[in-house]
């Protein structure tokens, strides 16, 4: 995000003014804002931190918000117009990247972005749209130093404990008391990941720190890309000058990684940095170059800086210069509000939740079509005129669905005709149509790929599962070649195809024409013989992106591990092989038996697990875990965490939150090992705040 214009009121120096940072007419904007040094603009860069900070975090201010008001019984109005950046800001969906907001705190301190009425007359021709911040640690990245800073010394949280740590990056423009990054125990940490660990994105930051430190301000820094560097004696070893030159770089720097842990090159981050009479800082002689340090190491940032009369002399003309492209709007992203206009004798086709193209509304398309008709698919939340009939499909029984059917029945009230095991069990296309082949122009993405069944149904009969009501025993409802149609590729949708009595020559079929497999619903361990296992060694078993190799395996209950060892053996795996077994939780299993299916699985070969949190089908049982915790939970959860898969351990995540969020509302506490695993590589950025949601449920 950078900001383009300000129009303020009732501000305490500024009282009512207009601020120009850029020409909405050009394309380009100075990098470098270079304010004269006062208590007015002092004012203005706190009034830009206001902005950033947002209603949500306006009481964790280390400031008196009462002294920025003019007049007190008056709201303090801090009208803007900025530009976003939609790959960072999840800006989608908007015509131009140029936007206004409002934002106003009033008598009372309570924050608040204006209505669009009350934006009126400013800029009116501008989209408007407020910042969402979420956890606020990647969109709207920015940053804002005062002329006072400190830094820790071994209190430093790098485990993202506070919850509204976001606004620590510009609590020094309000409070000379605040601290900033501990430099040593930062370098170190950076250090471990670049140079121990050799992880691209931290070499990469480290080896630009090093290099622009050494060039441009002459501090020697060879030592930092070596593996026996020892920061606290480095560190130590240098000259007072030279550590408060590079106090406030090494804190960007930090803050900047954090945003983005995964990206390989952080420092070219679009954002806003503001100083606050930097020239303190430094020693006359140095200023200029430590100007050009940020300016080397922060190619993108928009830079807002207050200086005296003398300050102003040293600023070097290279970097006055300087511009920063505005961003562009991808087309791609453009949505259109008006509906869209369908020529006579139309049908519309809306996938409500599919994950995997929609067989049901591909086999409606190619039936209307033969009927020379016109079909269109459309997302759900895609508006439409003219269309004469309307089906969409809903395959989950899930709020998100629901709430999703609920809005097309109010927008299309009887020509929309709804089906799908979301709300219907029994309900099912004619015969006519079912009997068809599928429709591939209708998901061009398929390309290659087939997709349908050979078999449908099940002779199980577990409770928790909508195939045997809506499909019966296993039955064949097609062959081979007709799925096919030429194709290489087939996901096979069968819900249980190794239970049909003639699925081994199914098998050695798929084996002899070389074909490549998905079985996306995967297969019943329990019926592999040997025979089976080698057939299936032959054929290319591969997942749904057919990237890869791949064979899926289901493991709900902790029954019969002797015979899923025995016929898992069959396959004879490799350690290098991509074995998945679904894992559903949440049903009727304890913490004990998750455990035990849990290292069954660790135990086998190439094996490892995708986590899927039980939800009832429609009409479908509710779980069933009164007694999942026992008297031992803590030692098992503690067992729970030590359970480590080489791969896909992000789905283990899903259920280690489940299950922490089970125990607190069981035990009204926290259990914060179990935390710490959950955000020990991802989402690193949202443990505060989930700690903090725990916290308000006990």
């Amino acid at each position: 995000m950078y900001l383009l214009k300000l129009h303020i009121n009732n501000a305490s120096q500024n009282n009512d003014s207009e601020i120009v940072l850029a020409d909405l007419t050009s394309d380009e904007i100075p990098k470098w804002h270079l304010l004269s040094l006062n208590k007015k603009n002092h004012e203005l860069l706190q009034l830009i931190a206001l902005i950033f900070c947002g209603p949500k975090y306006l009481d964790y201010l280390p400031c008196a918000l009462d002294a920025c008001f003019k007049r007190p019984d008056q709201s303090l109005v801090i009208k803007f117009v900025y530009a976003v950046h939609q790959h960072r800001e999840k800006s989608s969906h908007i015509s131009s990247p140029i936007l206004r907001n409002g934002f106003q705190i009033s008598p009372d301190l309570k924050g608040s972005y204006m209505h669009k009425k009350e934006l009126d007359g400013f800029y009116d021709q501008l989209e408007k749209r407020n910042l969402y911040y979420r956890t606020g640690n990647k969109p709207y990245f920015f940053l804002a130093y005062g002329n006072h800073l400190k830094h820790h010394f071994g209190t430093d949280d790098f485990d993202f404990l506070n919850p509204n740590f976001r606004i620590t990056r510009f609590h020094s423009i309000f409070d000379k008391n605040v601290k900033l990054t501990d430099p040593t125990a930062y370098l170190k940490r950076l250090h471990y990941r670049a140079i121990l660990k050799n992880r691209y994105p931290a070499k990469q930051a480290l080896t630009k720190l090093t290099t622009c430190i050494s060039t441009i301000l002459n501090i020697d820094t060879s030592c930092w890309m070596t593996k026996e560097c020892l920061f606290d004696s480095h560190w130590s070893g240098l000259p007072e000058v030279q550590k408060q030159l590079l106090h406030p770089v090494i804190d960007a720097l930090r803050h900047i990684i954090d945003a983005s842990p995964f990206v390989p090159d952080p420092y070219n981050m679009p954002g806003m940095i503001l100083f606050h009479s930097p020239y303190t800082l430094c020693p006359p002689n140095l200023f200029s170059s430590w100007l050009k340090l940020w300016d080397e190491l922060f190619p993108n940032m928009q830079m807002i800086v207050t200086l005296s009369p003398q300050a102003m002399k040293k600023v070097p003309d290279s970097i006055v210069s300087k511009r920063l492209k505005l961003p562009s709007v991808s087309k791609s992203t453009q949505k259109s509000k008006a509906p869209i206009i369908l020529p006579k004798k139309s049908i519309l086709l809306i996938d409500v939740d599919s994950k995997l193209p929609n067989l049901a509304l591909m086999k409606l398309s190619r039936y209307y079509k033969r009927k020379r008709w016109s079909v269109v698919k459309v997302r759900p939340d895609i508006k439409t005129t003219h269309a004469e009939k309307m089906f969409a499909s809903v395959i989950f029984n899930k709020s998100q669905s629901f709430q999703k059917f609920n809005q097309l029945k109010d927008d299309y009230g009887d020509r929309l005709t709804i089906g799908g095991s979301g709300v219907s069990i029994t309900k099912r296309l004619p015969k006519t149509i079912e009997n068809l082949q599928p429709d591939y122009s209708l998901y061009p993405e398929l390309d290659d790929r087939a997709i349908g069944f050979l078999t449908r149904g099940c002779p199980k009969k577990c409770e928790f599962c909508i195939v045997p009501v809506k499909e019966g025993k296993t039955h064949q409802v097609s062959d081979l070649d007709d799925l096919l149609q030429n194709r290489s590729k087939v996901i096979l949708l069968d819900d249980n195809i190794l239970s049909h009595p003639n699925a081994d020559q199914l098998l050695e079929e798929m084996a002899q024409k070389n074909i490549s497999v998905n079985f996306t619903q995967s297969l019943d361990l329990l019926l592999i013989t040997k025979n089976r296992a080698r057939i299936l060694r032959r054929i290319k078993c591969q997942n749904t992106k057919f990237t890869r190799n791949n064979y899926y395996f289901s493991l709900n209950n902790t029954d019969q591990f002797n015979a899923l060892r025995r016929n898992y053996g069959y396959f004879q795996f490799k350690p290098s092989e991509n074995v998945e077994f679904i894992y559903m939780y949440g049903y009727n299993t304890t913490l004990r038996e998750d455990i035990e299916r849990l290292k069954f699985i660790k135990s086998l070969t190439a094996a490892y697990v995708f986590t899927q949190e039980y939800k009832p089908c429609l009409n479908g049982p509710p779980p069933k875990l009164s007694n999942f915790f026992d008297h031992d939970t803590d030692g098992l959860i503690d067992e729970l965490i030590s359970i480590n898969f080489p791969q896909n351990m992000k789905s283990m995540e899903k259920y280690y939150r489940w299950i922490s969020l089970k125990y607190v509302h069981t035990f009204k506490k926290i259990h914060y090992p179990l935390v710490d695993t959950i955000f020990r590589y991802n989402y690193r950025d949202k443990k505060g705040q989930y700690i903090q949601k725990c916290l308000g449920m006990i």
